[in-house]
């Protein structure tokens, strides 16, 4: 066995690859299992065993350290650990395979219930939704805005699905332009229906004015405040008991002047981050495209898991300003936040993970540093917020 070979979930590739010295019984019972495990999900379909399936590959990832600690030599056997510890990537790529298939299951299970798609652009769907909301559910959303017409917007609100595949089914089903399709999770209080947009999602720059209008349509939808908490940390609120009066107003209109500037200096911040984030998405982007160039299993298991580097960090969550009406509350969120980036930064100070990105040969990266000064800048203004 050379330590380039790739394993594979099957016991024949085991039992014509070990060494003789190498008896490897419970791996090739654990491969046996697993391969049939995985062809009866992928047959069936079925979320039980999807289960089965995920359970089977855990049992395998545990048999492969296992053997590698209880049956190979670490001198004599030095190729053959460094081949099945390759497992874990392929172990991992199957797991993350199975839950999306999984769901996918659900959600097919999801329109199922609900008899088609259609029914979720329905103006009765929508006022049941409404009513779930209102007793302190969390829902999904996604929002596709008529600046000419607000009350011909569309609004999809959803208990199962996620807010990306509701953005996807809005554009398979209207014609909103892109920039005025938003999409993320709603939640309400009885008298204020709030809107928090995902990472990603465009941030449409007269939302609550069109919302609200949209929403006044039907006095099932109304609410006595409408808010829009935006992922760059910009947070604005629509009165809907007034009248249209333009752009919408900057959360807190209650508050003090003082208090006014502090949200608007943790709004900047919040927007510094953002950048931050995507300065260090591109880069990755740009390692991930070079990597593309090369048809090598090693090169290729490096790019996938790059996908999901940022994934592997708690994220700076700037929404519990949202309801900072007063200086209390902004001191609770502003106190967590900060304990937030400095837990962050400890994170990133132990994980070797970014430094072996930037050390790469083939694009000049630096995110490191791209972390390092913007998490010292935020923290700067935070404690001067």
């Amino acid at each position: 066995m050379k330590s380039s070979d790739t394993p594979e979930i099957c016991p024949k590739w085991w039992v014509s690859e070990k060494p003789d010295a190498i008896k490897g019984q419970d791996l090739k019972k654990a491969l046996t299992e697993c391969q049939q495990a995985i062809a009866n999900a992928d047959k069936k379909g079925d979320a039980e065993i999807m289960d089965a399936a995920l359970g089977a590959l855990k049992y395998l990832n545990s048999t492969v350290d296992k053997t590698i600690k209880k049956e190979c030599d670490k001198k004599a056997h030095k190729e053959v650990i460094q081949v099945l510890e390759k497992f874990a990537d392929l172990i991992e790529e199957e797991v993350e395979r199975l839950k999306e298939a999984k769901s996918d299951l659900a959600d097919k299970d999801c329109e199922d219930d609900e008899d088609s798609k259609g029914k979720l652009f329905e103006p009765e769907y929508l006022c049941k939704m409404i009513k779930l909301l209102k007793t302190g559910k969390e829902l999904n959303f996604s929002f596709g805005l008529d600046k000419s017409s607000p009350e011909n917007s569309c609004l999809l609100l959803c208990r199962k699905r996620e807010p990306d595949r509701l953005i996807k089914m809005l554009r398979s089903k209207t014609e909103f332009a892109k920039r005025l399709m938003t999409y993320g999770r709603a939640t309400a209080d009885g008298k204020m229906l709030q809107f928090t947009l995902s990472d990603n999602a465009k941030e449409p720059s007269q939302i609550c004015k069109l919302a609200k209008v949209f929403l006044k349509k039907n006095p099932e939808l109304k609410f006595k405040k409408l808010r829009v908490v935006c992922s760059s940390g910009e947070i604005a609120e629509e009165d809907m008991d007034s009248a249209d009066s333009g752009a919408p107003q900057v959360a807190g209109g209650a508050a003090t002047g003082e208090l006014q500037e502090r949200l608007k200096k943790v709004t900047a911040v919040a927007q510094t981050w953002k950048q931050t984030r995507d300065s260090v998405a591109d880069q990755i982007a740009q390692l991930r495209k070079q990597l593309d160039t090369f048809d090598d299993v090693d090169v290729k298991s490096i790019r996938d898991r790059l996908d999901s580097v940022l994934e592997r960090y708690p994220k700076l969550d700037f929404s519990s300003f949202a309801g900072a009406a007063d200086k209390p509350t902004f001191d609770r969120a502003l106190d967590e936040t900060r304990r937030g980036v400095a837990a962050l930064k400890s994170i990133l100070a132990q994980d070797a993970a970014l430094n072996t990105i930037d050390k790469n040969p083939f694009v000049k990266t630096n995110v490191v540093t791209t972390f390092d000064d913007a998490l010292g800048r935020i923290a700067g203004e935070l404690s001067r917020a």
